[in-house]
């Protein structure tokens, strides 16, 4: 060969490689070419798109009825449908937990468990959390948790063994692993031979399952077959974190994704980062959602992704312009849900699409309040059996115009669905295979008629006298279940199912979300005038519920009483007396203290807030009576009605009472929820021991009271304003305390005393962070804006 040949052959094979694409090197996509829809439905940046310290923090999690997020800095956050969004308030001992980096969070099929520093917590809601942290047999020692997996009935928890006050350079010591079937029978599991370091053990950041064995990794590695005995090494890899898709787990790796086989022994490269984005995306978390695969982590030049539908061919996606940190990946029935900084949602279904002829038709379910929140969205996508079963309750109750109840037990063991539920106890819905419901399986039209019919049944529609013949000869009535048969002909007959071509009634065929909207809408519109309608005690015109598992009727005392707030007289009248129970008209007692009740129809909840003008106590006699003074010497009888209700944004129900066409609730608990006490002598009286302020005012997130240093302290944020905004931060009694503004904030907004406390005013756009703190008998009342 020629030199000049040599190097022409040289050239070429050079252009030929660099034309040539690199082997699992992703192709430039959009969001639309790979049939995708994304969208960024929370934004916790307040503008400043600062990166999250570490990635592997944070958590998200869902129940099957919502879903839960636990931020960076341990701030709760939830949603019904994965669009919307609402800070989690929750019950007063619960905030004083939330104080460290959130680790881990999972639902393991009764009650999420959170990692949140050096504590373990677990709530059935999301709202109560309860604190079940291993003690440390040294107490000059704590153990931070890592990360958790509740996986073959038993929960497998990682965490370092450290001491307490550490300041400085911070080491992490030897691993800790807690194994057990109940959090509070934790025990440590057996280690072998765990990879050693110049200063200890590696540690052990991540767990998972597949089925068979248990792996973590992180700085080092380990695996166990019973998750009571472990064993270092043995796994080719050092895994941050790992997605299982039933035959392999996949690891994103900064600029790379890898392969790995079930035993995590070896690994193959899938994807490669090319050059041009390895500077601008840092992969750090893959998820799998029984259909797809998606990587991401920290985005500098708008939000990305890594997308496959196969595990083979990867595409770079950018599906936002706004810059990301994520650290928490959740696969959903509709595709994923992406968390950090900001929450995106990603979904390979048309997300609130719904078709030309559903539009008007879900405007109609709305307006007649059929929709369940979980519902808004993924209209085109196949109902569920869950979906169906929230739609029926609301059908029912619209029709009847009861609340559906909750049954005393629940029957099945895959789904806590409050709705799912409530149908059970109606008689809606039947579970399969013994006790599994099977919320996510697709209904089908057969099932779907006998439910509607059941409705009718249980709403009080009389159907003996159903027409017993079929409209026409169709194709495939034989295909019916004998026991759907009845149903399925009167759904047809009264033009609630629709007859699909040829003259075929697809027993067994699907429905989607908005045929089944649109389904519930007719039966209302074709039933509800010949169903009568419920009006007494617990129905939904008085916008009361009956209670869970409990008498609807109870024989009480009703007694005279007078009611103080701090020595100042407020209210006087009948009250209610039943085994210690000291129960008053809520609108009578709030109303003297400035606070407002109004019920939210939609989501049952009763909501209190601050009114506009404070209570004028001058105007009150001060009379100093205690309300043991006025018991009337002869108390009457009279039966009352006992229902449940849920305040604010709590799904957390308490006993209330109606009787003469008042609500009465329990003085302790009106107290416990404003962060008041309630005695026989003194009746309601403020306390410094708020662990937090449930009356939130609009506009003002994260606001809370606590105690340290024996002082009491008060933090709050206001996002993004505009010029000339006020906040008012209201003062009681004697305060001798101070206030500042944090971070950027006096360059935003000025601060001036005024009589009442301190007022803010906006100078410029932008986020406000406030502190506050004063005495341990000082006492601030809600931020509230002016």
């Amino acid at each position: 060969m020629t030199s000049r040949s040599w190097k022409v052959g040289l050239a070429f094979l050079i252009v030929w490689a660099l034309l040539l694409p690199r082997l699992g090197q992703a192709e430039a996509a959009t969001p639309q070419s790979m049939g995708l829809e994304a969208r960024m439905v929370l934004d916790l940046t307040d503008g400043k798109n600062n990166s999250l310290p570490n990635s592997q923090v944070g958590g998200l999690a869902s129940n099957g009825e919502i879903y839960l997020y636990v931020s960076y800095y341990g701030v709760l956050y939830s949603s019904e449908d994965g669009f919307n969004w609402k800070s989690v308030r929750m019950t007063g001992p619960s905030y004083k937990y939330f104080t460290d980096i959130a680790r881990g969070l999972i639902w393991d099929g009764q009650q999420f468990v959170l990692l949140l520093g050096n504590r373990v917590l677990s709530s059935k809601d999301g709202i109560d959390w309860q604190n079940l942290t291993p003690a440390h047999p040294n107490p000059s020692k704590e153990y931070m948790f890592e990360d958790i997996v509740y996986a073959n009935g038993q929960y497998v928890i990682l965490a370092q063994d450290r001491n307490k006050n550490v300041s400085g350079f911070y080491v992490r010591g030897d691993n800790t692993i807690f194994v057990g079937s109940k959090l509070t029978e934790l025990k440590k599991a057996t280690k072998r031979n765990f990879v050693m370091s110049m200063n200890g053990e590696r540690p052990l950041d991540h767990v998972t399952w597949n089925g068979k064995m248990y792996l973590a990794g992180g700085n080092g590695n380990a695996y166990s077959y019973d998750g009571k005995t472990w064993y270092g090494g043995g796994a080719g890899f050092y895994e941050y974190n790992l997605a299982w898709d039933g035959s392999r787990f996949w690891r994103a790796d900064r600029d790379r994704i890898d392969s790995i086989d079930a035993k995590g022994m070896t690994s193959k490269s899938a994807y490669q980062l090319p050059t041009s984005s390895q500077s601008s995306l840092g992969l750090t978390s893959i998820g799998f959602n029984g259909r797809s695969y998606l990587a991401t982590g920290k985005s500098k030049n708008g939000t990305n992704i890594v997308y496959s539908k196969d595990g083979a061919k990867w595409s770079q996606i950018q599906i936002g312009k706004e810059t990301s940190d994520i650290h928490s990946i959740l696969p959903t029935p509709y595709g994923f849900l992406l968390a950090g900084d900001r929450i995106w949602y990603v979904s390979d279904a048309k997300m609130n699409s719904p078709s030309a002829w559903a539009a008007p038709e879900l405007q109609k379910a709305r307006s007649l309040e059929l929709v369940p929140n979980a519902l808004n969205g993924f209209y085109q996508s196949t109902v569920t059996r869950q979906d169906f079963s929230m739609l029926t309750v609301k059908l029912y109750e619209a029709l009847s115009g009861r609340w559906a109840e909750f049954p005393a037990k629940n029957p099945f063991t895959d789904t806590v669905n409050s709705y799912v539920l409530k149908a059970s106890k109606l008689g809606l819905v039947k579970g399969q295979e013994g006790t599994k419901f099977k919320p996510a399986s697709a209904m089908t039209r057969q099932d779907m008629a006998w439910v509607l019919y059941r409705t009718l049944q249980a709403a009080g529609l009389d159907l003996s006298s159903a027409n017993s013949e079929w409209k026409a000869d169709y194709a495939d009535i034989g295909k019916i279940e004998p026991a759907a048969v009845e149903a399925m002909r009167y759904m047809i007959q009264e033009g609630i199912l629709d007859v699909r071509s040829s003259n075929r009634l697809d027993p067994t065929g699907t429905a989607t979300r908005e045929e089944a909207i649109a389904m519930a809408v007719r039966m209302v519109e074709r039933f509800k005038d010949k169903i009568e309608t419920y009006k007494g005690p617990g129905s939904i015109s008085q916008t009361l519920f009956v209670p869970q598992g409990a008498g609807s009727k109870s024989e009480v005392e009703v007694v005279q009483r007078a009611v103080n707030f701090d020595g100042r007289f407020i209210w006087s009248g009948e009250a209610i007396k039943l085994n210690g129970t000291n129960a008053v008209p809520l609108a009578e007692v709030v109303e003297p203290l400035g606070l407002l009740a109004k019920w939210d129809s939609i989501q049952h909840r009763l909501l209190l807030s601050k009114a506009a003008s404070e209570p004028d106590f001058a105007a009150q006699p001060d009379t100093g009576i205690s309300h043991t003074a006025v018991v009337a010497a002869q108390p009457k009888k009279a039966t009352v009605d006992w229902y449940d209700m849920a305040y604010n944004d709590s799904n957390d129900k308490k006993s209330v009472i109606m009787y003469n066409d008042k609500l009465y609730v329990n003085l302790d608990w009106l107290a416990q929820m404003f962060g008041w006490k309630y005695d026989e002598s003194q009746s309601l009286y403020k306390t410094p021991s708020l662990d937090y302020d449930e009356l939130r005012t609009p506009g003002i997130n994260t606001t809370y009271l606590y105690m340290d240093n024996n002082e009491l302290q008060s933090s709050g944020f206001i996002p993004t304003t505009k010029v000339g905004d006020r906040y008012i931060i209201r003062r009681d009694g004697d305060w001798n305390g101070e206030a500042k503004l944090i971070g950027n904030a006096p360059s935003i907004f000025t601060l001036t005393p005024i009589p009442s406390g301190w007022m803010l005013t906006a100078v410029k756009p932008g986020f406000c962070e406030i502190w506050i703190k004063g005495q341990e008998d000082d006492f601030t009342t809600f931020l509230s804006v002016e």
